[in-house]
């Protein structure tokens, strides 16, 4: 069960999500995920393809955070902040 905290927790991330400036980093992290794919496709060692894929995969987690705050939300049926 979720505490009062864990739930102004979550209306204070849905409400970051609505700004200009979470969009536009969400732009930027999409921007820098396909930079680390494409060097990736470069790299010279597999130690190079691993660290920019981790690079990649933490910039989607963060431009996912969103959709993955939504379906927590719906996991534990709390209401939306509309």
């Amino acid at each position: 069960m979720l505490t009062d905290a864990d739930i102004d927790y979550y209306d204070d991330l849905e409400s970051m999500f609505g700004t200009r400036g979470w969009k536009h980093l969400c732009e930027e992290a999409r921007k820098q995920i396909y930079q680390f794919q494409a060097e990736a496709l470069e790299a010279k060692s597999y130690e190079q393809v691993c660290y920019l894929r981790g690079q990649a995969e933490q910039l989607a987690r963060l431009v996912n955070l969103a959709e993955i705050t939504a379906t927590l939300r719906a996991q534990h049926e709390l209401p939306d902040d509309e």
